[in-house]
């Protein structure tokens, strides 16, 4: 036994280290618009030319920002990935300017690719004192079964949210209050820092395995999808008047539902909410917001909690319950924020209520875990599905 949990051991090391598909870094190509020599209309010009019949949805996604030490400089790091991908083009947007923008030739069909931006946190922190909004930009051609097609998306991203980030002492702790129980490193015996879920197995390594799974006693392992509880917290600036579902977002809003992914190297991407055909009706009873106001400046801050218990934690598709050591976690969580407050404290300070919701806006904020997380700001780790 000894010897085949060596074994074992050995492997989940040996695969933790090479099988992980690591984040391209690439130039910020954006960096001479960022500095006023010349303006982006030229960046803007990808080459892409979009048709109805080309266009692709959600062709690339947004992995979130982070903070990075790149040669004891902190840097902001802006990351995306794509499936099947032949090149991918992601910008970071205010409203006068993009000031992160890079672009990444993909592996092609059945892989999927992923790259970061990098900027000075003081360079990033310098443009978004003038604007008012942030955007995420992508643009992408891929190859399908043998086809090119393209897509373009965008995306708003919370401001305040971004600027926190920005200012943030992360030697004092985590950005926005985060604080993950589910899921975690729960046997963190070599210091691997990565959730290990086993499919068949629970060895002294397992953070997460079948036995755990809701319908494991059932013996309808050909209909399993992986199964993890989610649990956790983070604190926004603004009063955040609804939590908001892929049922809630209409194309206007340009915003990324409030979801809970598993994006695998070759399984491709599987959600949460998604997966049960109403989203909103499945993930909003598991989430809670509350309200206290900031120690220094007395503004409202709004704490986002979730706890989704395992029995509701299930991928429903079975193709998520395959190995794979390069598995994506991802979190998005879109929301309305009203700068006055609750509308009672609206209707107090002598608003009307047609008056608050012109004062309502929109946001999101995502984090992803992945192997370069690990170092950032967000210390978040990645998945291993391993078998055994």
């Amino acid at each position: 036994m000894k010897f085949i949990q060596g074994i074992f051991i050995f492997s989940l090391l040996f695969f933790a280290k090479f099988g992980h598909a690591k984040l391209t870094i690439v130039d910020n190509q954006c960096s001479r618009v960022a500095s006023g020599l010349h303006t982006d209309e030229g960046l803007l010009d990808t080459g892409i030319e979009l048709s109805n019949a080309q266009i692709i949805e959600n062709g690339v996604r947004f992995l979130g920002f982070d903070i990075v030490d790149v040669a004891g400089v902190k840097h902001l790091s802006a990351r995306f990935a794509g499936q099947n991908l032949k090149m991918g083009f992601g910008f970071v947007r205010t409203d006068r300017t993009s000031f992160m923008c890079g672009r990444l030739f993909g592996g092609g069909e059945h892989k999927r690719s992923s790259w970061a931006i990098n900027m000075p946190v003081e360079e990033a922190l310098a443009h978004l004192k003038t604007s008012n909004d942030i955007a995420i930009q992508m643009y992408s051609i891929h190859l399908v079964n043998g086809e090119e097609k393209r897509s373009f998306s965008r995306l708003r991203y919370h401001k305040p949210a971004l600027e926190k980030l920005l200012k943030k002492d992360i030697t004092l702790g985590l950005p926005y209050d985060l604080a993950i129980e589910h899921p975690i490193d729960l046997v963190d015996v070599r210091g691997e820092q990565r959730i290990v879920y086993c499919l068949n197995s629970n060895y002294s390594m397992c953070d997460y395995s079948i036995e755990d799974h809701p319908r494991y006693h059932d013996f309808t392992f050909n209909d399993l999808g992986i199964a993890l509880p989610f649990k956790g917290q983070f604190s926004v600036d603004g009063y955040i008047t609804r939590i908001l579902f892929k049922e809630d977002i209409t194309t206007d809003m340009r915003l990324a539902p409030t979801e809970f992914g598993l994006w695998q190297y070759y399984g491709g991407l599987f959600e949460l909410g998604a997966l049960r055909g109403d989203a909103k009706a499945f993930l909003s009873q598991f989430f809670t917001l509350s309200y206290s106001n900031d120690p220094v400046t007395g503004s409202v801050v709004t704490n986002i909690a979730w706890d989704i218990p395992m029995e509701h934690g299930e991928f429903l598709d079975p193709a998520s319950y395959m190995r794979d050591y390069r598995t994506y976690l991802m979190m998005n969580f879109a929301f309305e924020v009203n700068r006055l407050g609750s509308l009672e404290d609206a209707l107090r300070q002598g608003y009307s209520e047609a008056e608050y919701v012109l004062q309502s806006q929109l946001g999101s904020v995502t984090m992803t875990g992945l192997e370069e997380a690990r170092t950032g700001a967000f210390k978040q780790m990645p998945l291993t599905v391993t078998f055994p």
